[in-house]
């Protein structure tokens, strides 16, 4: 039974939703400055919009980033910055900070800001990496990272599909 769903067509299974940190993983540098991306952004980037294009899938910016700037730093435009960065290398996303198919203000705190508790099937993050995002042979690190992981994806379309 197994062998026969694994051979079904790509389109045929359904599509997944991906949650993306923006800082260390997307671009880096130190907050709130954006840096010019690196190799290893590029793979990364280009795998996304892959993913999204050839497999339908919904991409969500997941980041801390907001235009308040707390107690140590002066409110400013941090999140437009980092939509504006995404834009430019061709990044769209289904929803900024919020998961799939819900409205910004839907789980808003007291104190007038919005929770980050989001819903993805799969979360990217430089933080849950098996290794050093910018180190050494990292753009090869990123190949087999996101290999491993779309095989991993497939299974989980296989198990979602039922």
């Amino acid at each position: 039974m197994l062998s026969l769903l694994a051979k079904r067509k790509r389109s045929e299974l359904p599509s997944l939703t991906i949650a993306v940190d923006f800082d260390g993983t997307l671009a880096h540098g130190a907050w709130p400055f954006i840096n010019e991306r690196s190799k290893w952004n590029d793979i990364l980037a280009r795998w996304l919009v892959r993913q999204r294009d050839t497999k339908g899938d919904t991409l969500l910016l997941w980041t801390c980033r907001e235009n308040y700037g707390g107690v140590n730093y002066p409110d400013g435009e941090y999140l437009d910055m980092a939509v504006a960065y995404c834009g430019e290398h061709k990044l769209f996303f289904s929803g900024i900070n919020v998961s799939k198919g819900e409205t910004v203000g839907e789980y808003q705190l007291g104190s007038g800001r919005f929770g980050r508790k989001i819903v993805a099937d799969v979360y990217i993050d430089d933080r849950s990496l098996p290794f050093s995002p910018n180190g050494f042979f990292s753009s090869l690190k990123w190949r087999i990272y996101l290999w491993m992981l779309g095989r991993r994806m497939r299974k989980m379309r296989i198990a979602k599909q039922g």
